[in-house]
């Protein structure tokens, strides 16, 4: 009988707790705030497990931050109005990101958008999607490769160099000591470690290049130069070519890539008089395999026509374009090691300036959403 009256008592209790909670939530209006900006955003960045939002307007060269999810916001006012052309946040550390300019003087913040401190460089930044590129060990956070572009004037225009240069930042002090790498002529340099799923034990200094082995009098490249150089002391002394398991041809490279735990090499095949690409996969900086697209497709790899899109870390994903339909593509998923791939989806959609319509679903292991 006892027992019966506690039990009576909790749940009343439990009832009266829930019905108390229940009041609470409907008395709780949601806000809505408006906001008005000239321009759409290049950016619009949240940095993670924050309220801070990071708006940025590339066409009047502005950053606006605000610390309320966006009720709020003010102009990043230690950077000079009109000068910021690219936000570029820091992968692993929420509390950094950087804004570079079309000069030499850019700008980084260690407290989320709070203060920016100016840092210079001797290039300007190259013009390329990706000119920073981070490391994803906690002990090298302030790591930061940055590729910059060199220019001699000839004539009436210019012939222009990118080069990579590593900036080692002191994340407590308002300098930076900069560390030429001394690999030109580059149009890619990325980190080893620079994705936390790509674990390997490779050297922690160890850089990817896509660059050119040798020059032409004229001072252009031809496709046959571009090759895949690696390094662990920043092109000092070790500068490595990597074969990719096929020596010699490991010619005509066109990209690199880290995706979720693969690295990815596209080159063109240069004794193909179609013009095809080639992948190479690696998930242990060592051994690369040559990707396997399934011969009973119509979609074929093409220069310009794919796109690696965001992968799990058990299999990679490419969207190819149909050679008749720019617009439309196939989905081709891969085994766990990034070498043989299926068709996952026929018809995928793409918009005029050539984006997948793909995403993943966050926290669902898996799952993707794509426009047919």
């Amino acid at each position: 009988m006892a027992s019966g009256l506690k039990t009576s008592l909790f749940m009343t209790w439990l009832l009266a707790l829930l019905s108390a909670c229940l009041v609470g939530v409907h008395a709780q209006q949601p806000e809505v705030a408006v906001n008005h900006f000239h321009n759409l955003p290049a950016k619009l960045f949240f940095f993670d497990d924050t309220t801070v939002v990071a708006y940025h307007d590339v066409i009047e060269g502005n950053v606006y931050i605000s610390d309320t999810e966006g009720k709020s916001w003010t102009r990043a006012g230690d950077i000079p109005e009109g000068e910021a052309s690219m936000f570029v946040e820091h992968p692993f550390n929420n509390r950094l990101a950087f804004v570079l300019t079309r000069g030499t003087t850019h700008y980084r913040t260690e407290d989320r958008g709070k203060t920016w401190r100016s840092f210079d460089m001797p290039l300007s930044p190259a013009f390329v999607a990706k000119p920073l590129s981070f490391h994803s060990d906690p002990a090298k956070y302030g790591y930061v490769l940055y590729q910059g572009v060199s220019c001699e004037r000839e004539g009436w225009g210019a012939i222009c160099h990118d080069e990579a240069r590593l900036s080692i930042y002191s994340l407590f002090l308002a300098r930076a000591s900069n560390h030429c790498v001394h690999r030109p002529d580059t149009s890619r340099c990325q980190f080893a470690h620079s994705s936390k799923d790509f674990k390997h034990e490779a050297h922690q200094d160890l850089i990817y290049c896509v660059g050119f082995d040798r020059t032409s009098m004229s001072g252009h490249h031809s496709l046959a130069s571009s090759r895949l150089f690696s390094s662990t002391d920043f092109f000092q002394d070790d500068n490595k070519v990597e074969g990719l398991g096929i020596g010699k041809n490991a010619r005509g490279v066109i990209a690199f890539a880290i995706v979720s735990k693969f690295a990815v090499v596209a080159l063109k095949d240069i004794s193909s008089p179609a013009n095809e690409m080639l992948l190479y996969v690696s998930v242990d900086t060592k051994t690369w395999a040559k990707a396997q697209f399934p011969h009973a497709s119509t979609a074929r790899l093409r220069e310009n026509a794919y796109t690696i899109v965001e992968s799990t870390t058990h299999s990679l994903a490419v969207d190819v374009v149909l050679q008749d339909q720019g617009t439309i593509g196939t989905l081709f998923v891969s085994n766990s090691n990034g070498t043989f791939f299926v068709e996952s989806l026929k018809d995928t959609n793409r918009n005029e300036m050539g984006f997948v319509d793909y995403e993943n679903l966050y926290g669902v292991e898996g799952v993707g959403i794509a426009a047919m």
